[in-house]
């Protein structure tokens, strides 16, 4: 018997099944058959499963007006474009949004989308269509608000996920970035990499997380008595400029975030890791040919919708005097692009 609650992933794996079907098996509702029902409630059973009670004491109270039925509370998801449409192409959205949405569901939550671009810059207009949904949290999935979007939330439980929010303090979310980096050093050093660099861009979301991974390569090489470390930071991504740097301090692995560093490298004639190895900090769980960490969004969504409930059940609403942040740890990934053992 799992030593924590067993959630609907657990069962799902125990099960051999989709989280979907646990969920559907679990509620009662359509889209499972009687028979996996049965085998998948008789598997969390077995488990120590017990149905999460937060919401059933929590919104009970809510209903509608035009049927007097009792409804689940919502948690609204606010969203920028960008971020929506890239659910398909970027594994970190997808999975994020997976994971809060998995974890809503569990807990008794419905879902429900709010993009920030269709309030046209009207704060009154966005905080009276969350209120006229009677909508108690706010999950942030969209990089940095902009300033008019955080005027009017000090009613609801809010928490950010991927990032800290710069306009509007609230709890958050993310990946370890610190620990990941210093995760894949580890590793490098293990293979036998003794000049191993490291490239990043200003970005808005490296600074909604305040660098952590270069802070992390930093810390690691001054341990290690280097007092030079290999770093190419730059303001924006420049071919030249980038080979011109890896010409000069001749690295034999890279660590990146991005994948310009790659393309720049490929490029250019180098081959990968023959001539340099490569570690992505943000790897696809599609990338076959690529090592680095993969960052388990999924479990950093489902954090994300716990700093809410804990919100809601405290009765807690509004920017707290001190946020809290819950980080992920992310998985080493070996993969072609560095050395094997």
């Amino acid at each position: 018997m799992p030593t924590h609650r067993p959630t609907y992933k657990d069962i799902a794996q125990a099960a051999g099944v989709s989280v979907f079907s646990v969920s559907c098996a679990l509620r009662n509702r359509p889209g499972v058959s009687e028979a996996t029902q049965k085998q998948i409630k008789e598997i969390a059973a077995d488990m120590g499963y017990r149905p999460n009670p937060m919401v059933t004491a929590l919104m009970t109270n809510h209903r509608r007006l035009n049927n007097r039925r009792k409804m689940r509370a919502i948690i609204a998801c606010l969203q920028d474009r960008e971020t929506r449409d890239n659910r398909s192409k970027v594994s970190t959205n997808r999975e994020s949004n997976r994971g809060y949405r998995t974890a809503l569901d569990e807990a008794g939550f419905l879902y429900e989308e709010f993009i920030i671009e269709d309030y046209a810059e009207n704060s009154s207009r966005l905080v009276k269509a969350l209120k006229n949904r009677t909508i108690p949290g706010i999950i942030i999935h969209a990089g940095t608000l902009p300033k008019w979007c955080c005027e009017g939330l000090q009613s609801f439980a809010i928490a950010s996920i991927g990032s800290r929010q710069i306009n509007l303090p609230c709890h958050f979310a993310v990946t370890d970035h610190y620990q990941n980096c210093w995760r894949t050093l580890l590793e490098l050093s293990q293979l036998g990499y003794k000049r191993i660099g490291f490239a990043m861009s200003r970005k808005h979301w490296f600074n909604s997380i305040d660098y952590r991974s270069l802070a992390a390569f930093t810390a690691w090489n001054i341990q290690m008595g280097k007092s030079r470390p290999l770093v190419h930071w730059t303001e924006e991504w420049d071919k030249k400029a980038f080979i011109t740097w890896i010409q000069r301090t001749k690295p034999d692995v890279l660590i990146a975030a991005e994948h310009e560093p790659l393309n720049f490298l490929k490029e250019s004639g180098y081959h990968i890791p023959d001539d340099i190895g490569f570690a992505h900090l943000g790897l696809d769980p599609e990338w076959r040919d690529l090592a680095g960490i993969q960052q388990n969004s999924f479990q950093v969504g489902e954090a994300a919708i716990q700093l809410i409930v804990d919100q809601i059940n405290r009765n807690a609403y509004g920017s707290p005097d001190h946020p809290r942040s819950t980080q992920v740890a992310g998985d080493w990934i070996p993969g072609p692009s560095v050395r094997q053992h």
